[in-house]
């Protein structure tokens, strides 16, 4: 009988299995998506006011923003107290966040204000340290372009005597080789300076006489010129050693006693010679004489080594008797006058010749009476 029964049971084909299999996966499918969907988060729908204006949401998690406290130093004078003020932090709002919701193509502006700034509190505050005094910087000035003019140099003063008076300085060179002129001039009413030269039968003789008549004496000192011609005994030559120049003069010294100074008896190699003067100089600084410039050339070096040898010196502003001719004596004497009245003080050197004293004698008189004084060339150097 179940034979039967199995035999009559309708057989499954293939096919068939397949479709069942295939439904069954197409369910368990169906069934995890719509499992899947369930979990999803909800979707709140955004509810518009009245006036459809969207609603602003504040994070509640947003925080103030804090501003550290500015300290303002106002600029004080140097040595007084600095204030610390301190600024209240101010609260800056965060950005708000927006939700809106609006129908379709419509145009909405949503005004932001500004937050308003917080008041800030004013509080003085004494430092416990005191600060180092700051200068307080000065405002910058416009800077304005000019040219830099030097400044004109200052004039230099005149020399005048205690009284007042413009001084001139009466040399005369050549004393010595003879006796004739001596007693011509007596420079006890004016100053005079007399150079006399050495090694002369009337050195020693004449430079006595010039003395007890109230002359300054100095020591007429002959030097190589240019030319080389004429030379007098003895003549300081630039090819002498330093050891030989200071012989001469010691020697040439000795045969003229009142010497107060030397003046150069031509010269115009031996005065342009750095090496030849400076021995010179530093002779004389050793026996507290000046120095006069007889100033026979125009490169002369003696101002500059006097200086650097810090010996008293001065130079020579006129030759009155280069032509012998009175009148022509008489117009270098009106010359050195103009140059006393332009820097207080002139030096004239004339030669032992009859006119040239002649001239002097009947001329300085009217010279004092226009107020002009003689004096010593010691008198003048500096």
């Amino acid at each position: 009988m179940s034979k039967r029964k199995a035999r009559n049971k309708p057989k499954v084909s293939t096919e068939g299995k397949y479709k069942a299999l295939n439904a069954f996966l197409m369910l368990v499918i169906v069934f995890f998506v719509l499992y899947s969907i369930a979990k999803l988060p909800r979707r709140q729908k955004p509810v518009a006011s009245k006036e459809s204006r969207p609603s602003v949401i504040m994070p509640k998690s947003a925080e103030p923003l804090i501003v550290a406290p500015v300290i303002k130093t106002k600029p004080t004078e140097v040595g007084t107290k600095t204030e610390v003020v301190p600024t209240k932090p101010a609260v800056i709002p965060p950005k708000p966040t927006t939700t809106v919701s609006v129908t379709p193509k419509t145009k909405v502006t949503i005004p932001v204000s500004k937050p308003k700034p917080s008041a800030v509190a004013t509080k003085t505050v004494k430092p416990t340290v005191k600060p180092a005094p700051v200068k307080p910087k000065e405002a910058q000035k416009p800077v304005t372009l000019a040219l830099k003019v030097p400044p004109k140099p200052a004039a230099t003063p005149i020399k005048t005597s205690s009284q007042g008076q413009k001084m001139i300085a009466i040399v005369i060179d050549d004393w010595g080789y003879n006796l004739n002129s001596a007693q011509v001039l007596d420079a006890k009413n004016y100053s005079i300076t007399a150079a006399i030269l050495p090694n002369l039968d009337n050195t020693r003789e004449v430079a006595d006489i010039l003395h007890e008549r109230g002359f300054e004496i100095i020591l007429h000192l002959p030097m190589e010129p240019k030319e080389g011609a004429g030379l007098e005994k003895d003549t300081l030559l630039v090819s002498l050693k330093e050891s030989q120049i200071k012989d001469i003069i010691t020697k040439d010294l000795s045969s003229i006693p009142y010497a107060k100074g030397v003046n150069n008896h031509m010269g115009s190699l031996a005065t342009s010679d750095t090496r030849t003067m400076s021995t010179v100089l530093k002779t004389l600084r050793r026996k507290n004489l000046y120095f006069l410039d007889s100033y026979v050339i125009g490169d002369s070096v003696c101002a500059d080594l006097a200086k650097e040898y810090r010996v008293p010196f001065v130079r020579r502003d006129v030759f009155l008797d280069n032509d012998s001719q009175p009148d022509y004596i008489r117009a270098q004497l009106a010359r050195l006058k103009s140059l006393a009245d332009e820097k207080g003080w002139a030096i004239g050197i004339g030669h032992d010749r009859r006119n040239t004293l002649e001239v002097l004698k009947e001329e300085m008189p009217k010279l004092e009476k226009e107020g002009y004084k003689f004096v010593y060339v010691s008198e003048l150097v500096k």
